[in-house]
């Protein structure tokens, strides 16, 4: 099976939630990066998220994730999505 590889740019309450809904119910999908102000490192090494970073850079500029997930705060998303669309990634 050929998995896409995810980042996820968000990790505060919503952000958590929908991170591990998404591991846990999308086998297709490898999640390799997160970035979030709000990061906690024992969780997502827990979910097998091996990059972590406070950065948006770390995942947006890492050319193996081909997605993002955007679960920042609302008012953030026109620009994170404009950036994710700039680096080449499905949103």
């Amino acid at each position: 099976m050929n998995r896409t590889t995810v980042g996820v740019i968000g990790a505060g309450r919503i952000g958590r939630m929908h991170t591990e809904n998404l591991v846990h119910a999308v086998p297709e999908a490898f999640f390799k990066a997160i970035a979030s102000p709000h990061l906690d490192e024992g969780w997502a090494e827990g979910l097998g998220i091996s990059v972590r970073s406070i950065d948006t850079s770390v995942v947006l500029g890492d050319p193996d994730i081909e997605a993002v997930v955007i679960t920042a705060s609302s008012g953030l998303h026109a620009e994170l999505i404009h950036q994710a669309a700039e680096a080449g990634k499905h949103i």
